[in-house]
């Protein structure tokens, strides 16, 4: 004897022989196979919903990190009508409350021609806007109004804008309401540079009639013979005309125009 362990090496084999006999051995292949099989077997019996709501987190993540294949995902499964799907839509950011797109406008001669057209603009289509307008609708304008803010041609005018409209959103529940929010916004620029105030009450509706005749009979156009030369001379380089005073007003209406 040496050391007081006689004769280990045989004493291991034969305890191993004793444990990995022929039926040990086959009960514990099949624990191991068990252990093996069950997490797959539960991943593929995993339930419709749980699958779709990792996807739709996955999606979600994607959209929240301006990832393409995020959004493509979520979308996809929005139109599969999936509720979490369209829960990671409605978590999507505003794109039209974002930044400010187009850089600053230098010429001053472009920015005010650019002014008086997009306040004609503005102001035309909310003149024809439906006076019950559907949520749809309503939607549809609000939304226009603030990507028009994000991406009108002069950098600094569009963040002047977008100020207004944080400080007064949209109306947009009737055609009254959106022609004087509009004609509102419109006085506060002018009252910024020192011109006249508008009275937003003095039939918007018609003073921005296109003339398409849509709704009901109004005069909507004067002749030539029916303007004052002396007072009014068209300006060629617009759709306006200025009287004496400096007035501009409609070429078609000979109503006077908000500003610009």
């Amino acid at each position: 004897m040496r050391g007081g362990f006689p004769h280990a090496p045989q004493a291991i084999m034969l305890t191993l022989r004793q444990l990995l006999t022929p039926s040990r051995l086959l009960v514990t292949f099949l624990a191991c196979s068990l252990l093996l099989l069950v997490p797959t077997y539960l991943s593929v019996v995993q339930s419709p919903l749980e699958r779709s709501g990792s996807n739709s987190v996955w999606a979600q993540q994607g959209v929240q990190k301006g990832g393409a294949a995020g959004v493509r995902d979520a979308l996809a499964r929005a139109a599969n009508k999936d509720p979490l799907a369209q829960e990671a839509l409605e978590k999507l950011p505003n794109y039209w409350k974002g930044p400010i797109i187009m850089p600053k406008l230098e010429n001053a001669t472009v920015k005010a021609e650019l002014g008086r057209a997009s306040w004609k603009l503005l102001h035309t289509m909310a003149a024809r806007f439906p006076v019950e307008p559907t949520e749809d609708e309503k939607e549809t304008f609000k939304s226009f109004l603030y990507l028009f803010s994000r991406l009108y041609p002069c950098g600094e005018c569009a963040a002047e804008f977008q100020a207004l409209l944080l400080k007064h959103p949209p109306q947009t529940s009737s055609r009254s309401a959106a022609s004087i929010h509009l004609c509102h916004l419109h006085n506060l620029v002018n009252a910024r540079l020192d011109k006249d105030e508008f009275d937003c009450g003095k039939g918007l509706e018609i003073i921005y009639d296109c003339g398409c005749a849509d709704d009901a009979p109004s005069k909507t156009s004067t002749s030539d013979d029916d303007q004052d030369p002396i007072l009014l001379e068209r300006n060629k380089a617009s759709d306006s005309m200025v009287d004496k005073d400096g007035k501009r007003k409609d070429a078609i209406t000979g109503k006077d125009l908000v500003g610009g």
